[in-house]
Order: C-alpha cells, then structure tokens, then sequence
C-alpha cells in the first residue's frame, strides 16, 4: 500500500459526552479533525482499522480530570488529556478504540495563555489523544515530533490554528 493511499482519512465516529459544564468544541470541526489525525496516526504506526473506528470522547473539567489521574495514574493535579485503549476486542462493526478525556477547563487557560482558541486548543487534546490510542508516543524527542505533525495537520483540516510554547 502506498503512503497516499495510506494516510487518507479515517471514518471515526465518535461517541461524546459533555461533563464539564463548558461549551464542547463544534462537532463538524471534531469531526474533521480527527478524521485526518486517525488517517496519519493510522499510516504512521501501522494502525488504521480496516472498517472505520469508533471513539468514545468525555470533555470533563479540572476536578473530574484530577480524580481521573489520581485513580489511574496516581498523580496529583489534573492533566489536559488522558487516552483508555477499549478492552474489548471482537465487538461487531467499526473498532472501537477507545476512551479519550480531555480537560476543558484546562484548555480555556491553556488557549488564552497561548493566544489562539479554546476550541483549537481542546481539539488539539482530543486528536493527541487519538494518536495515543492508535499507537503514537510523545516520551522521545521523535515521538512527540511525529505526534506533532498529526496534530498540525489535523488542526488545519477543520480550520484551526495553535501557536505558542512547543507550537512555535
């Protein structure tokens, strides 16, 4: 299979919920966005569902996020995304990935300290979620380069822009 053919985009569909009191980001623009962030990640690390995939989203704020982390990490304090891969493999239809968390509230701080959108910004923890979930890793210098470029791509996919910090 060839790389073009390879990295076009992945048919997700995506099961959210909304937890944190905040508006979520617009769901065409989610859409876009991981629909390209699941196509790359897919062709980057060899793991594009044949059928499509599933992926369920939860937006939470920061108090729900650090009992997130403290259960499954056992960290104190809050983070901006944290990915489940599904445990139940051999479902019927698309694949279901797993659970992606991500963290509002977080993202409003993080988006007004950066100067771009809280959108953007909470789109960005969904897609590097994803990448996670597909087998990207961000402990190396070219881990997070490779999830890096994923995350620009499918940012400006649906339209979207972050600068600053790592992003510059």
């Amino acid at each position: 299979m060839n790389a073009r053919r390879a990295a076009r985009p992945l048919a997700v569909r995506i099961e959210a919920t909304n937890r944190s009191g905040m508006r979520a980001p617009r769901r065409a623009k989610l859409e876009k966005a991981l629909a390209v962030a699941g196509g790359l990640a897919g062709a980057a690390y060899g793991t594009r569902p044949a059928g499509g995939a599933t992926l369920g989203l939860a937006w939470v704020a920061d108090r729900e996020m650090s009992a997130l982390c403290r259960r499954f990490s056992g960290r104190s304090g809050s983070t901006d995304v944290l990915a489940f891969e599904d445990g139940s493999p051999g479902r019927p239809g698309p694949t279901r990935l797993g659970e992606v968390v991500c963290n509002l509230e977080l993202a409003r701080r993080a988006a007004k300290d950066l100067g771009h959108s809280r959108e953007a910004e909470a789109v960005l923890y969904a897609a590097h979620g994803l990448s996670h979930l597909m087998g990207g890793e961000d402990r190396t210098r070219r881990g997070r380069g490779a999830m890096r470029l994923i995350e620009k791509a499918a940012l400006a996919a649906a339209g979207l822009d972050v600068r600053g910090g790592e992003w510059d």
